[in-house]
């Protein structure tokens, strides 16, 4: 009843006594709860592996063990981990079958950590692991005032990016020129990051008529980023508008400077 009442700490020495008393896959639960949201994940941990080991089929027990395995050994990784480490972490958990919260948080972890380390190869592989319809299209506004991405805006983002990254595959930058136009459409509030995309997308296939005119329209927005400008010259330079592209070049690197 003390755990239910969010009374932790008092319930956390009842259910020690408990679980070694009984052995029951209950107390063992309960126990493992109170663990994990104390952070005491160098007790949490030995006792998910053993709870596991004798009761494979009990649900709490399995959602505890996803739950203490996320927060005791995945996300309290750092940034500078190498990626396979993190895949490696993250594979273990997705083997429990997580559902929910769960799949999008150990998915979007290994997301995180191969974007922000240029390893686009994990991106592909762990962008499709979850399914984006099952993701929130609810986007909410962080300490500083500036709105969050949706996850499933998000989800758009890694997958596209990803694919883009297969310059050599006509059928993948088909298909991100694809998913790009759908989230222009989904997600207007982002619409500028993903007209950037379909534009990357047009000039990989040698479109670059397509992608002038979207560029062309993105920087002459009011402070366009130094990036779309940059690109922007780039599809220009592909084109032999090498004076054009020059301007846009130097532009850029004056904004990029401010």
């Amino acid at each position: 009843r003390l755990r239910k009442l969010g009374q932790i700490k008092e319930a956390l020495p009842l259910y020690k006594e408990l679980w070694e008393k009984t052995g029951d896959e209950f107390d063992g639960a309960g126990l493992l709860q109170c663990l994990r949201k104390m952070k005491l994940f160098d007790e949490a941990i030995p006792l998910a592996d053993d709870l596991l080991n004798k009761y494979p089929d009990f649900e709490w027990i399995r959602n505890e063990s996803i739950w203490a395995y996320i927060q005791g050994t995945l996300n309290i990784l750092s940034d500078d981990i190498p990626i396979q480490t993190v895949a490696d972490k993250a594979n273990f958990i997705m083997s429990l079958n997580p559902k929910g919260s769960a799949e999008k948080t150990v998915v979007f972890k290994v997301l995180k950590s191969a974007k922000s380390s240029n390893h686009w190869e994990f991106v592909n592989e762990w962008v499709v692991k979850i399914d984006p319809t099952s993701l929130s299209t609810n986007s909410t506004v962080i300490d500083s005032g500036k709105e969050r991405w949706s996850d499933q805006s998000q989800w758009y983002n890694y997958r596209i990016r990803g694919l883009l990254e297969n310059h050599d595959c006509e059928e993948e930058i088909e298909k991100a020129l694809t998913l790009s136009e759908e989230a222009i459409r989904l997600f207007p509030k982002q619409s500028k990051f993903f007209l950037r995309l379909k534009a990357l997308a047009y000039s990989h296939l040698g479109s670059y008529k397509e992608s002038t005119e979207i560029y062309k329209n993105l920087c002459s927005r009011p402070k366009a980023d130094w990036w779309l400008l940059h690109e922007y010259a780039k599809v220009l330079q592909a084109q032999e508008h090498e004076e054009d592209a020059l301007i846009l070049m130097y532009k850029a690197a004056s904004s990029h400077h401010k």
